[in-house]
């Protein structure tokens, strides 16, 4: 009982810092060294500005000069007329496109795009500190690990996951519409001695506004079952036979009339033999180019339903 209150206290104080850092972060952005002079003019590109004052203007550039007392500046057109916008007064400047820089994953599962810059710190239920890193446009790498208190380190969970994506092509001149192929490596380690390893490829398409992927994997060698416990909490046995295929789809949509609203869905099966193992994962994403929060709950085939939330932090 008194590990169980000790849990909670944590768990609870947790939230209560992440809360206070998203609320922090999402009002004091780091500057992006930007000049108006590099951005193209004409250019069919719609272009994502964030101002000092925290609004939000996007649109396509069609004129650049520079004012005598208030310095270089671009005309927008915007959805609602033309805009003068210098360059003090803007804290971002991203292609409209690229605002979303968790496009790297769904949620929970990877899509086929790359991390790149995009490197980033997340946590996972509020006990699963995860870091991603890319390695230029074609490596991803992340590794988490859980914490959760009053179970042993050997009985802690803990993940490695590697991606190469080799393909990432625009599929027209004059909008965002990319696909992407990737092949990746994950191991995952549900105590210090059941290791589960997964080979997978994974196909994404991309618009504006909508990002879907397909996803197949194999799990690679070890044993056939697992015995898996968190003590003092819980133990239990899955089955998960080597060699076994699986798959999994993902789609994310973004609300158009917001730059910080998405709804996403994942379902996936780690392998089509074995104990049933359908998972099905929806939910919402909030947040901007620094932070963003996932809510949802997943549907599982044992234990049932569970709330699911996920937090990154994307600083570079």
């Amino acid at each position: 009982m008194v590990r169980l209150i000790i849990a909670f206290s944590f768990k609870l104080l947790l939230i209560v810092i992440l809360c206070c850092l998203s609320i922090s972060l999402l009002h004091t952005q780091n500057k992006k060294n930007h000049k108006l002079e590099n951005l193209p003019i004409n250019s069919p590109m719609k272009y994502y500005f964030r101002l000092e004052n925290g609004d939000i203007i996007s649109g396509q550039i069609f004129d650049y000069f520079i004012d005598k007392e208030n310095g270089p500046a671009v005309r927008v057109q915007t959805e609602i007329g033309k805009a003068t916008l210098y360059e003090f007064q803007i804290s971002e400047i991203l292609p409209l496109g690229s605002v979303n820089k968790h496009s790297h994953r769904s949620s929970l599962l990877p899509t086929a795009k790359p991390i790149g810059d995009n490197h980033y710190f997340g946590l996972y239920e509020l006990i699963v500190p995860a870091v991603g890193v890319g390695i230029t446009d074609y490596v991803s790498i992340i590794a988490a690990r859980s914490i959760v208190p009053g179970i042993f380190p050997n009985e802690q969970i803990s993940l490695l996951n590697g991606k190469v994506t080799f393909l990432n092509e625009k599929l027209t001149s004059t909008k965002d519409n990319t696909i992407s192929m990737a092949v990746g490596w994950n191991t995952l380690w549900v105590n210090t001695i059941n290791s589960i390893n997964h080979m997978y490829f994974v196909t994404t398409y991309e618009t504006y506004s909508l990002r879907m992927s397909g996803l197949l994997m194999l799990k690679i060698g070890g044993d056939d079952a697992y015995f898996i416990t968190f003590s003092p909490y819980t133990s239990f046995g899955i089955q998960l036979p080597r060699n076994s295929p699986g798959a999994g789809l993902t789609t994310d949509i973004k609300f158009n009339d917001t730059h910080d609203l998405y709804a996403f869905g994942e379902l996936w099966m780690h392998s089509f033999t074995g104990s049933p193992n359908i998972n099905l994962f929806a939910g919402i994403r909030m947040g901007d180019t620094r932070v963003s929060a996932d809510f949802g709950f997943l549907f599982t085939s044992a234990p049932g339903l569970v709330p699911v939330a996920v937090f990154s932090w994307t600083p570079f």
